[in-house]
């Protein structure tokens, strides 16, 4: 069954709760809306217990609201539009997160990427599916 949104772009409460069947937003621990059109992720603020999620293929342009999920350890949102490498800060008090999956991301392209994000992350024990 879809879920039509009425701002597809947005991740809503409701379409979260659709996805995981979860009851609230607090008991969700793992999220798969890959390739949905998402630019607004805001509702990742309310998802404390949030431990996996994958947002690959959507057009989200900023981290900063996964810095309100601390109990985050992967996160994989590759082909996105996150282009400044500055970004990645916001991930730096993430003290569980093992896995990053960024690439496919104008802020992947630069020479310096892959040793920004591990000295930025040092706790990271996988970027872009490649061990440290």
């Amino acid at each position: 069954m879809a879920v039509v949104e009425k701002d597809p772009g947005v991740l809503t409460e409701k379409l979260v709760l659709t996805r995981t069947r979860a009851q609230d937003l607090d008991s969700v621990k793992k999220l798969n809306c890959w390739g949905s059109g998402i630019t607004d992720v805001s509702v990742i603020r309310k998802m404390i217990n949030l431990e996996v999620c994958s947002l690959s293929g959507n057009k989200i342009s900023s981290l900063e609201d996964f810095s309100h999920c601390p109990n985050l350890q992967e996160l994989y949102i590759r082909k996105n539009k996150i282009s400044d490498l500055r970004h990645v800060h916001w991930l730096k008090k993430l003290n569980r997160l093992r896995v990053l999956w960024l690439a496919d991301n104008s802020c992947s392209t630069g020479d310096n990427y892959r040793m920004t994000v591990l000295k930025t992350l040092p706790n990271l024990q996988k970027l872009d599916n490649v061990g440290k």
